[in-house]
């Protein structure tokens, strides 16, 4: 059986899971790395990446104005500056929405597992009252 990829680049993701975190921490490092690199050729890998993970946070709009200050190339300074600004407010967004749907998840299944736990209670009390019931009707026969 072939392994289906569960996400490709560019798709969008669902906050509170593993990949979301990943893409955030990601979304981070290359907000820092735009400080670190003077050179056009980088920061234009940086913008090409930067796109790709507001594309996959859901920021597509954000996406789209960074697609747009990468057409042309003057004013680097002031255009890395400007999507370093938003990158860190989307990422600060972003990972409160992370934030909230991780514990959402979390109460979800704390509430599956209490259910998951009763509902076995119950089947162990029906079935030691069942087998109470038929040792009852084996006495009952002698």
């Amino acid at each position: 059986m072939k392994n289906k990829r569960r996400n490709y680049p560019g798709d969008l993701r669902t906050p509170g899971t593993k990949d979301y975190g990943v893409i955030l921490s990601n979304l981070r490092k290359y907000c820092h790395y735009l400080n670190d690199n003077p050179d056009d050729d980088k920061i234009y890998e940086l913008f090409l990446k930067l796109r790709e993970k507001l594309k996959e946070l859901g920021y597509r709009k954000e996406s789209l104005s960074v697609e747009r200050k990468m057409k042309s190339m003057a004013n680097w300074d002031k255009k890395r500056q400007e999507v370093k600004i938003m990158s860190e407010k989307i990422w600060q967004e972003a990972k409160d929405k992370h934030e909230a749907a991780k514990a959402k998840n979390k109460e979800r299944e704390k509430k599956e597992r209490k259910a998951a736990l009763k509902k076995a209670r119950e089947e162990a009390k029906a079935k030691k009252a069942l087998e109470k019931e038929k040792l009852n009707k084996e006495s009952s026969k002698e």
